[in-house]
C-alpha cells in the first residue's frame, strides 16, 4: 500500500470518526436535556422566593410541566425546519 493512500485512509476514518461523535454528542445532550431539564424544583422555589411568593408544592409542579412542554414545543419546532 502506497504512504499517501495509507495517510488518506487514516485522515478520513478520524474526520469520519470525529462526525460522528459530535453527531451522538448532540443527539444524547438533547435527549438528556429533554428527559431531564436544566432546571429544578429548588431552582423555580427560588424564583418564587426572589419574586416575594411563596410557592405551593402544586405550583411548583405546573411551573415544572410548563417549562419541559415548552422546552419540548421549541426542539420539536426546531426538529420540523
Amino acid at each position: 500500500m502506497p504512504l499517501w493512500l495509507a495517510i488518506i485512509l487514516i485522515a478520513a476514518g478520524i474526520l469520519g470518526g470525529a462526525a460522528a461523535g459530535i453527531f451522538m454528542l448532540r443527539r444524547t445532550y438533547t435527549q438528556q436535556t429533554l428527559d431531564n431539564p436544566p432546571i429544578s424544583e429548588d431552582f423555580i422555589r427560588n424564583v418564587f422566593a426572589q419574586a416575594g411568593r411563596k410557592a405551593s408544592e402544586v405550583q411548583i409542579q405546573q411551573t415544572l410541566r410548563q417549562y419541559k412542554a415548552q422546552y419540548k414545543a421549541a426542539y420539536q419546532n426546531r426538529k420540523k425546519k
